[in-house]
């Protein structure tokens, strides 16, 4: 994200997965090709996303002989194809979800150089096609979406949380850590043995002092 952000470009998946774009950095404005090349050879992670992954390895659920934490940089297609996978961040940060949002209903749109918005691409009774996000709001509204989907041969499931902000990625995290709020949009399938569908969820945030408050449910879909 930083040198996507220094180039002034996405970086394309073709790209990303290949590591072509280490080896002929360009710049569509003035910047520094040493300085891109160093921050392309570094590795960092936000608060927010470390906070997530511990979150995740503590859930009951979870079966630490067989839970990896891994580097987007260092994940390869078959791992879409083969794993069952968490992932956090959008397009933009991991070129990886290029992958998969085809999938998707709640599309993340947060290229700086355009509106940022979550496209909504299956619109049902009472939803907007899309929910802008203003990073100017007084009021530090965020959105979040979670997905909860197949991966790319359905031998296994992928769960993706994005936000527009530390915070949006924050609540997004607790939503699906917490159990309750889960379970309560989920009672059907809570304390059975019945198969949790494929979902996605779409969350509106306050953020107060760099924090998330509790999200509010905007939308949610349930794939058939």
């Amino acid at each position: 994200m930083i040198a996507r952000l220094l180039v002034g470009h996405p970086i394309r998946l073709q790209e990303y997965a290949g590591g072509l774009y280490r080896q002929a950095a360009n710049c569509d404005k003035p910047c520094d090709l040493g300085l891109v090349k160093t921050v392309e050879g570094l590795r960092y992670t936000s608060m927010s996303d470390l906070e997530f992954a511990v979150k995740v390895t503590h859930v009951p659920e979870a079966i630490p002989l067989r839970t990896e934490i891994r580097f987007a940089r260092d994940l390869e297609l078959k791992d879409l194809k083969e794993s069952n996978l968490i992932m956090a961040g959008s397009q933009e940060a991991d070129p990886w979800i290029a992958a998969i949002s085809g999938q998707m209903s709640f599309v993340v749109h947060d290229d700086p150089a355009s509106v940022l918005r979550v496209e909504n691409r299956q619109p049902q009774s009472g939803e907007k096609s899309e929910y802008v996000y203003d990073p100017h709001d007084p009021q530090h509204r965020g959105l979040a979406a979670i997905a909860f989907l197949p991966n790319l041969s359905g031998s296994g499931n992928l769960l993706v949380v994005q936000g527009f902000s530390l915070a949006g990625t924050q609540a997004a995290a607790e939503f699906v850590t917490n159990r309750r709020d889960i379970d309560d949009l989920f009672r059907a399938f809570a304390g059975n043995q019945a198969k949790l569908p494929h979902f996605e969820i779409l969350l509106s945030t306050m953020e107060v002092n760099g924090m998330a408050s509790h999200p509010v449910l905007l939308a949610w879909h349930v794939q058939k």
